[in-house]
């Protein structure tokens, strides 16, 4: 009969001096080990043959296909040297923000105002003789560098890339230009209305055909209509475009699973999270929440409410009660406050300013900082 010693940890057989465990690399002390009387006829374990590296690159040519399998499945990769992304990011996900054109809340109210980057493009619809001239503008997040475009009046202004994807007063079609303001072209002839861009594609109601939602490629292919309902307040959120057809609806992007939130007539839908909000026309003009999947309908004020802008946890909106002047409330329904006294419509939001009354003015979203935009 002889000694035998194994591994207490994985069972591997051990030589006699061994300091570390061949199999699992434990260290081998007194009290890490244990023996086993080999007897005559009894057959004892045998030490591993496989050393560590091979069992590490067995493992690997399993595992690593797995991996690779499952991330582009997931659509999730590594971004590497690019300033400011250090992690995972979604592909699919990242691309699909990073080519949203305006906010829903921006587009629902005219869209006559979109940022991208360090630049706000905006339509002025209002002419001043020696203050301000309509047209179609862009300036620095910090008010300067205030240029021309066009002599357009804009609205649902996308800006994804070089480009800008708009419709315009007194002419038909959506158009497109530079952002520097040249290569002005009509980029599609029918009569749109609530144009969104979101991806690679261009969302919008089809006035030509009885405003039913259109789809079509930035580049101009694949021209899909999506559904047969008369659809306005279009909201493209994720995979579903949200829209009011005798009622709040929703439909996948590729036209199918189409669905019914709620009977109410709705105004100024919009989309944040897991809420919509909207106007409701037969509640007397209040603003109402619902979720995405038609629970929990509750109503947020007691004002006849117009032109909604939802950003955060804040409602903006103007008070057909108080002269149209420009109100804010939570969307729990909590901190109703005015924000100033005039006039205010087509509201649009861009980071932490609120531009209205077709842009002849913004203020800062806690009410400070009133200026004219010119």
């Amino acid at each position: 009969m002889s000694q035998n010693i194994f591994c207490s940890s994985c069972g591997s057989r051990l030589e006699a001096g061994d300091k570390f465990c061949p199999g699992c690399g434990g260290a081998v002390q007194g009290t890490t080990a244990h023996e086993i009387t080999e007897k005559p006829g009894v057959q004892t374990p045998k030490r591993s043959t496989i050393k560590p590296f091979y069992l590490l690159l067995i493992a690997a040519v399993i595992i690593v296909p797995l991996v690779i399998y499952a991330v582009k499945s997931t659509g999730i990769f590594l971004l590497k040297d690019t300033p400011g992304i250090s992690k995972l990011q979604s592909t699919d996900l990242f691309a699909k923000e990073s080519k949203r054109g305006n906010t829903a809340g921006n587009i629902v109210n005219g869209g006559t105002a979109a940022q991208l980057d360090d630049w706000i493009y905006y339509g002025n619809f209002h002419d001043e003789a020696g203050f301000y001239e309509a047209g179609f503008y862009k300036i620095k997040t910090d008010g300067s560098g205030r240029t021309k475009l066009s002599s357009d009046k804009p609205y649902f202004i996308n800006v994804v890339g070089d480009w800008i994807y708009y419709c315009t007063k007194n002419e038909k079609g959506i158009y497109r230009i530079k952002t520097d303001g040249s290569g002005r072209t009509r980029f599609l002839e029918e009569e749109a209305c609530c144009v969104s861009v979101s991806g690679d594609w261009i969302y919008y109601s089809n006035l030509d055909d009885s405003r039913r939602i259109y789809k079509v490629r930035t580049d101009g292919s694949e021209l899909t209509r999506l559904n047969d309902d008369k659809s306005y307040g279009i909201n493209v959120v994720n995979d579903w475009v949200y829209y009011d057809s005798d009622g709040i609806n929703k439909i996948r992007t590729d036209g199918s699973e189409r669905a019914r939130l709620i009977e109410d007539h709705p105004i100024c839908i919009n989309v944040v999270d897991d809420w919509v909000y909207y106007i409701n026309k037969d509640d007397g003009d209040k603003i109402y929440k619902i979720k995405t999947d038609g629970s929990e309908r509750s109503r947020i004020n007691n004002d006849h409410s117009w032109f909604i802008n939802v950003k955060d946890d804040w409602i903006y909106y103007s008070n057909s009660d108080d002269e149209h002047f420009l109100y804010k409330i939570r969307t729990d329904g909590s901190a109703r406050s005015r924000l100033i006294d005039i006039y205010s419509d087509d509201i649009q939001i861009i980071e932490d300013w609120i531009y209205f009354h077709v842009n002849m003015f913004r203020i800062k979203t806690d009410g400070s900082d009133f200026q004219p935009v010119f």
